[in-house]
């Protein structure tokens, strides 16, 4: 870390930055800085851990896979744990309190994989029984646990709201949950299901990611 490229204030005042190992919490779509995590557990008296500094002092360092592992994308389906809310929409910031610590599964991944909608698990009673929240993966501790294979998808069930008919995908055995973890209502034709087709319109889109989106991913968080 180098403080070459810092504004004059950060220059002069800190200079204790230097050789410091930092974690990037955030990058933003425009501009020339990120948010950084300081790891020193001896930091100087009254020193900010978190701290927006310039990429060009920075040497970035690629975390180191063990053999055998990769890594991949959140995925419906991961259990999430809330560990801060510094990325998320400000209205769900304001829960901070409520939200944090609180564990759930990931039941949706929204806008490019950036957002996840997390079903809490038991949330407090100062939800007013909200269970379903829209959060940055960013505030995330996403579960990595291996996968068992992909159940094998024998069959369509459907949901009805006031936005129409959705169509989700059923596993082997199971006709009334879908992959998505919603409760259907099985399409049953003479006692048979017709197969799940992820190319018709109002397919669902969780159940779709579920059956498409590859367990690794190069380009993972």
């Amino acid at each position: 870390m180098t403080l070459d490229h810092e504004r004059y204030n950060v220059r002069n005042r800190a200079t204790w930055l230097l050789g410091q190992d930092a974690r990037v919490m955030f990058v933003p779509t425009v501009g020339e800085y990120v948010e950084v995590e300081l790891l020193s557990d001896q930091l100087p008296p009254r020193r900010r851990r978190h701290r927006s500094l310039h990429v060009g002092g920075l040497q970035v360092i690629e975390p180191e896979i063990p053999e055998g592992k990769t890594l991949r994308r959140p995925r419906a389906g991961d259990r999430a744990t809330i560990v801060r809310l510094r990325h998320s929409h400000t209205w769900v910031c304001a829960y901070e309190n409520q939200l944090l610590g609180q564990q759930g599964v990931i039941v949706r991944m929204c806008r490019d994989h950036e957002y996840a909608i997390v079903e809490l698990d038991n949330p407090p009673r100062a939800l007013h029984g909200v269970r379903r929240w829209n959060l940055h993966v960013d505030d995330l501790h996403i579960a990595r646990v291996e996968e068992a294979a992909a159940p094998a998808i024998t069959g369509t069930g459907m949901t009805a709201s006031a936005g129409g008919v959705m169509r989700h995908a059923t596993a082997a055995g199971e006709t009334t949950v879908s992959l998505c973890g919603m409760r259907v209502r099985p399409i049953l034709i003479a006692g048979w299901s017709p197969p799940f087709s992820p190319d018709l319109e109002r397919s669902c889109p969780a159940c779709v990611e579920r059956i498409r989106l590859p367990d690794t991913c190069a380009d993972s968080r």
